[in-house]
């Protein structure tokens, strides 16, 4: 009987460590989890900031091209 209580005791201490251990990495996986989830957010707050960059310059191109189209009609006009 003091074998088997023994053994049950031997038990539950190893399943506590295992708990313990447990219950560590889980707090390690929430803190890389955070970190992650920071780092999403920075950068998903970059990819908004160069889309935002990328309409700047498509509006860019889109007036340099009406900007060359009227100079060459205008040379074209002249020259004609």
């Amino acid at each position: 009987m003091e074998q088997l209580l023994a053994g049950l005791e031997q038990r539950i201490e190893l399943l506590a460590q295992q708990l313990t251990a447990s219950r560590q990495e889980n707090a390690q996986l929430r803190l890389q989890v955070a970190a992650l989830q920071q780092e999403n957010r920075r950068l998903q707050a970059a990819v908004t900031t160069a889309r935002t960059e990328v309409a700047k310059q498509q509006e860019r191109v889109a007036a340099l091209r009406s900007e060359l189209a009227a100079w060459l009609a205008r040379k074209e006009r002249d020259d004609g």
